[in-house]
């Protein structure tokens, strides 16, 4: 496990990956997931990108870009297994595969095992850096305007450049920073598993997955990092559970957050998902 400092960054390469990336040339860029082998379609840069898990801020997983009636093998990558953060949990397990994303020439895969995010050129797959967390990356980030938006189990939100993975600022979802041990790791008390979405030169993301420890949900600017707001009300009502008893419980963010017109909709995990106006 790497040391769990705030940020570090190398170009050394990675160590040798299992389970399968394969880039196909003259495609558009579509992610498919099947077990834990994942195949990355990636496109020349005049074609459109795949910016956000499920393609886009609304996760429509459709693009409008055409596949070629001819497709073939480029080059290949392995990369290892993943383990979801709640094994046990059946309706958790978006965190068990890669969600890659295709931004012009550049491939970005983040993952879990080493707390990293990484850019590949797709032409021929090598690396063009990769840039270390403090804590897992479960949810894939989200790239507008030449930044990329990481979300860590350190509780912070990083936005990078995607040309070189410099770091142009980094938030913390929470008020404090609290070390506790968690799925196995050693993470911040309010990881940032409510996965960013970005839209409108806006970047919206959530910390906290435990209510009565409080939850954060942030809305800051892309290029500044500063907060537009912050809701942390909505974790500890004194509600009925769905199995009867009554505790305080809210909304539990995990899983990457979606914009729909004016609203802003957060993923629970097990639960139903919950609606915020984007605006307040």
């Amino acid at each position: 496990m790497p040391p769990l400092v705030d940020s570090r960054q190398t170009r050394m390469s990675a160590p040798p990956l299992r389970g399968v990336f394969a880039a196909v040339e003259h495609c558009a860029p579509l992610a498919f997931a099947c077990l834990l082998l994942v195949c990355a379609l990636v496109t020349p840069a005049h074609a459109g990108d795949w910016p956000m898990a499920a393609h886009d801020a609304q996760r429509t997983s459709a693009s409008s870009d055409d596949l070629p009636a001819s497709l073939r093998p480029v080059w290949s990558m392995q990369l290892p297994a993943l383990k979801p953060a709640w094994p046990d949990q059946p309706r958790e397990t978006s965190d068990a595969i890669y969600h890659p994303l295709v931004l012009g020439n550049r491939l970005i895969i983040a993952s879990p095992l080493d707390d990293s995010v990484a850019a590949f050129d797709v032409r021929d797959g090598h690396e063009l850096w990769r840039f270390f967390t403090g804590g897992p990356i479960r949810y894939a980030p989200a790239a507008a305007d030449g930044r990329l938006f990481v979300g860590s189990d350190d509780g912070y939100l990083y936005a990078l450049s995607l040309d070189d993975g410099s770091l142009f600022w980094k938030r913390k979802g929470a008020p404090r920073t609290r070390a506790v041990l968690g799925n196995g790791r050693l993470i911040d008390t309010w990881p940032v598993r409510g996965g960013p979405v970005a839209a409108d030169g806006k970047v919206y993301f959530a910390a906290g997955i435990w209510p009565f420890m409080g939850v954060f949900v942030n809305c800051v600017e892309a290029t500044t990092g500063k907060t537009i707001w912050s809701n942390s009300g909505e974790g500890d009502d004194f509600i009925n559970q769905p199995h009867g008893a009554p505790s305080f419980a809210g909304i539990a963010p995990q899983g990457s957050l979606v914009v729909a017109g004016d609203k802003l909709l957060i993923p629970n995990g097990r639960a139903v998902p919950a609606c915020f106006d984007r605006a307040t």
